[in-house]
């Protein structure tokens, strides 16, 4: 049994249960609960603790402490929380929730926010009250054309209208055609249509879009090039220069390689189309421009290769978006190997990019569900496991604010988990939506400054 640790922070997780330990002290209980308003009857799933690694300061596991742990904290001067903000996985987990709890007899995509944006709007409401001053905005392609050439921004205006009303930065995604949120590229239902019928005669389900059409599948991979063009060459005539827009989003984790919504392959884009693309917009708006990456800090080398090219284009308009999620880190690091200190990484990065600003685009703050159940609703998850949330929400997640975000000096940070806190909102458990404002409000009383991060720890 290995246990997982950032330098003299351990990251523990609970184990499932023997058959033989299914009992829990009420003590225990509480501390694993912190008392919550969740059924006694987690208690019948029974907890056993990793071995761990003491530090001077262990954060505590109950919801009243930790919070108090955090107003602690000393945050940059100006940080502040963003999130992501996809309509369509919004209203799809609020389904289910409505579903679990017998409340849903409408027979519409479940994910179709448009038919009810009063689902949405109580969401975006609650983001905004617990602390939450931005999203990266979401609305994709299908949802605004279906043949690609004639465009609709309805849906994306009232997005925007929404946010705007509960005082939240858009910071919009451009696409124009790899957003977040699996499986990541999203294309308009035609070249959907075309894409899958070409892969299903062509025995590789794999697609290079570049300038160059690509030599397995050139008639399809030129009309996605185009259709990229023209949809990155629309949007910005309409939002480049929009006073709603804090700043604009390229892309999404270039240059991975992902799947592609509703056709069974993968694709992925080359360099040279990303640097048109980035000129385009450099070109058609007077926005900061963000490209974020799963590249990791440890990695200064990939970053200069790989996305310095960009970087270099955008110039101070530039921002290096980190995803961040420290559960998977630790993970891959035991006893003998600690990860490197953080807050040396990123300044490397900032050495190597010093017109470039650094944000957090997505730093994890949801569970990472173990393999099968991924891909369930959070609601699922919660109601089957509910060790889970509470593991991560009290366990794994505080000590990262210490260990990451304090420690970068970064003063955006974006997280990732909108969804699951809703969710655990809606199911008796608010402790996530409680601990996200208390963080907001102890960074707006932030007393550091991105020269000291770690003044505190001094």
């Amino acid at each position: 049994m290995q246990t997982y640790y950032w330098q003299d922070q351990i990251i523990s997780d609970l184990m499932p249960p023997s058959k033989s330990d299914i009992k829990l002290t009420r003590e225990q209980f509480l501390l694993v609960t912190g008392g919550s308003a969740l059924t006694f009857a987690l208690a019948a799933l029974g907890f056993r603790e990793r071995t761990t690694i003491k530090r001077q300061e262990p954060w505590p596991t109950d919801p009243e402490n930790i919070l108090k742990r955090i107003k602690e904290l000393n945050f940059p001067v100006g940080s502040e929380l963003r999130t992501t903000i996809f309509p369509r996985k919004i209203m799809w987990e609020a389904v289910q929730v409505l579903k679990a709890k017998d409340e849903w007899s409408y027979d519409i995509d479940e994910s179709d926010w448009l038919r009810r944006l009063d689902i949405f709007e109580e969401h975006i409401a609650r983001l905004a009250a617990n602390g939450i001053k931005g999203g990266r905005l979401e609305v994709v392609p299908f949802e605004l054309t279906q043949d690609g050439i004639n465009f609709n921004y309805a849906p994306l205006e009232k997005a925007i209208e929404i946010m705007a009303q509960h005082g939240m930065k858009v910071d919009l995604c451009l696409g124009p055609i790899d957003y977040p949120y699996y499986p990541g590229f999203r294309l308009p239902i035609n070249l959907e249509n075309q894409l899958e019928e070409t892969f299903s005669t062509g025995g590789i389900n794999q697609i290079f879009i570049s300038e160059q059409p690509d030599p397995l599948y050139p008639e399809v991979s030129q009309n996605i090039s185009d259709f990229a063009t023209r949809f990155l060459q629309e949007t910005l005539s309409r939002y480049g220069h929009d006073p709603r827009i804090d700043k604009l989003y390229l892309g999404n984790e270039w240059p991975d390689e992902h799947g592609i919504e509703g056709v069974e392959g993968t694709m992925n884009v080359s360099q040279e189309l990303m640097l048109q693309f980035a000129q385009m917009i450099m070109d058609g708006s007077d926005k900061k421009v963000a490209i974020n990456t799963n590249i990791h800090p440890t990695q200064p080398d990939e970053f200069t290769l790989k996305l310095g090219p960009l970087l270099n284009l955008l110039g101070d308009r530039g921002v290096l978006g980190l995803d961040v999620y420290p559960t998977r880190e630790a993970k891959v690091h035991t006893e003998k190997e600690a990860i490197p200190d953080y807050a040396a990484l990123i300044n490397e990065l900032r050495r190597r990019f010093p017109d470039t600003e650094l944000v957090f685009t997505e730093f994890q703050a949801e569970p990472w569900p173990p393999e099968g159940i991924a891909g369930q609703s959070w609601i699922d998850i919660f109601r089957q496991h509910p060790e889970i949330f509470i593991n991560f929400f009290q366990r794994s997640f505080p000590p990262s604010l210490e260990s990451h975000i304090i420690a970068s000096g970064i003063t955006e940070v974006g997280l990732w988990g909108a969804p699951a806190w809703l969710t655990g909102e809606k199911s008796e458990y608010d402790f996530p939506l409680e601990m996200m404002q208390t963080i907001a409000e102890t960074m707006e009383d932030g007393k550091a400054t991105s020269a000291d991060p770690l003044h505190r720890f001094r």
